[in-house]
């Protein structure tokens, strides 16, 4: 229930901040999606959805921040889930028209086996805008899998992730 709470308060959060606008991500793990995960007997196509909401605040000379809350599913032996709440800064004033690269940090939960353990991780996202709308994008995630350690005796839990998806603005 925790981290639906952190969830909600975020959003709550974002809401009453002035904003210049909302928009919600859709992105799927490349690697789980494409060639599976031999080491950990994965096939291809294993969903690894990881979804959320942008909230941007107000537009400066060079981009804008945002708040952003998250939410990663993994269909694994042993569903992942993972609830985050990131802030960060999109430069979208880059000399190339229609690209925006963006980076942010935060704080979540993950939950496995009905067991729980605090994270923390970073984002960057490269973006194509094809119109006002409308986003592809490429996400490089970095985060700290607190679960392996408790669950593998794993020492190094800073584990990397490539998704790619879509972002669409509705605001």
């Amino acid at each position: 229930m925790k981290p639906f709470l952190l969830i909600v308060f975020a959003l709550i959060t974002g809401i009453s901040l002035p904003q210049e606008g909302v928009s919600f991500f859709a992105f799927q793990d490349v690697r789980l999606s494409t060639v599976g995960d031999n080491d950990h007997h994965y096939e291809p196509f294993t969903l690894d959805l990881y979804v959320g909401a942008k909230l941007q605040l107000k537009q400066d000379r060079y981009g804008y921040g945002y708040l952003q809350p998250s939410f990663e599913y993994a269909d694994l032996k042993s569903p992942y889930k993972r609830y985050a709440v990131n802030l960060g800064y999109c430069f979208n004033s880059l000399l190339i028209d229609h690209l925006e690269a963006s980076l942010s940090a935060g704080y979540g939960k993950i939950i496995v086996k009905s067991a729980s353990s605090k994270s923390y991780g970073f984002d960057a996202t490269l973006s194509y805008k094809l119109n006002a709308k409308l986003k592809l994008s490429s996400c490089a995630q970095f985060v700290d899998r607190t679960d392996l350690a408790w669950q593998w005796k794993e020492a190094d839990t800073l584990k990397f992730s490539w998704f790619a998806g879509i972002e669409i603005k509705l605001k």
